[in-house]
């Protein structure tokens, strides 16, 4: 019988198995360590993404209730200037029969004009409360 020195003895052939089947239970545990770790950093992602969207959402409807108070603001002044310049609807002294009685409609109108002072003009306010309400909610809710 004669023995060859290269073979592994019994003993240290489950050994070597063991070992290979260690180091193969290792590289699995970190590929599955490593994919529960991009899956982390993947929720915590679309997590920042959902807050940048509603933070986006927020600036938006703040934007849109800032142009709003802003529109409504010029509608105050035009409410104001409304008698004084004659912006209401055409009424029946403003039309002229004739192009000749043009002339008699416009001096009535400068006359019209001329009365109001523009310092006699009651103040109002330049924003209406539904929308300062609404903006103020809008704020409150982004504080949260």
């Amino acid at each position: 019988m004669r023995r060859d020195r290269a073979a592994i003895p019994p003993m240290g052939q489950g050994l070597a198995v063991i070992v290979l089947l260690a180091a193969i239970a290792l590289a699995m545990l970190v590929a599955v360590g490593g994919y529960m770790a991009a899956l982390h950093v993947q929720a915590h992602r679309v997590a920042v993404q959902h807050i940048d969207d509603r933070v986006a959402l927020a600036r938006r409807q703040i934007r849109k209730l800032e142009y709003e108070l802003e529109y409504r603001s010029r509608f105050t002044q035009l409410d104001h200037w409304r008698e004084p310049l004659g912006l209401g609807p055409v009424g029946i002294a403003q039309r002229a029969a004739d192009p000749r009685d043009l002339a008699a409609v416009v001096a009535q109108q400068r006359a019209t004009v001329a009365a109001h002072r523009v310092d006699a003009a009651p103040l109002r306010a330049s924003y209406t409360p539904d929308a300062r309400k609404d903006m103020d909610s809008l704020v409150a809710t982004i504080a949260k």
